[in-house]
């Protein structure tokens, strides 16, 4: 199994296990974009969206840095941001791909009202799998 393939299965599985979840933190944000992170473990932390906009999120790099060594120093590892669509699909938006390239954030979650799709940037946007809301 190569790394793109255990990284797919990983996070399929972590979508699967956090579903429940997932779909509480959209249906909370609603009809804001909620934004968060996801840990290996499936806690579904919530940040702040500073925008507070239904088509966009802005989070605060000090508080994110915050919550990733609040989650780690109680035993959780951070793998992945996750973000909702109120009203969108689970794709990313090119803003989302912008964010994901100057973030170098490597997994990103995205729940929309029908699904749940995980993405990962490399040199490019690469789907890891789509679940049913």
């Amino acid at each position: 199994m190569d790394i793109t393939e255990a990284l797919r299965n990983g996070v399929m599985s972590l979508m699967k296990d956090a579903h429940g979840d997932l779909s509480v933190a959209h249906e909370d944000a609603y009809p804001l974009e909620g934004v968060g992170i996801l840990t290996a473990d499936t806690i579904v932390y919530p940040l702040i969206n500073q925008a507070r906009s239904a088509k966009r999120f802005i989070v605060n790099e000090k508080l994110v840095h915050e919550a990733q060594m609040e989650l780690t120093k109680q035993g959780h590892s951070p793998v992945a941001f996750y973000h909702t669509h109120p009203t969108g699909t689970s794709s990313p938006s090119a803003r989302d791909e912008l964010w994901m390239e100057e973030n170098n954030s490597s997994v990103m979650v995205i729940v929309g009202p029908k699904s749940i799709a995980g993405w990962v940037w490399t040199d490019r946007l690469h789907s890891l799998g789509k679940i049913p809301k």
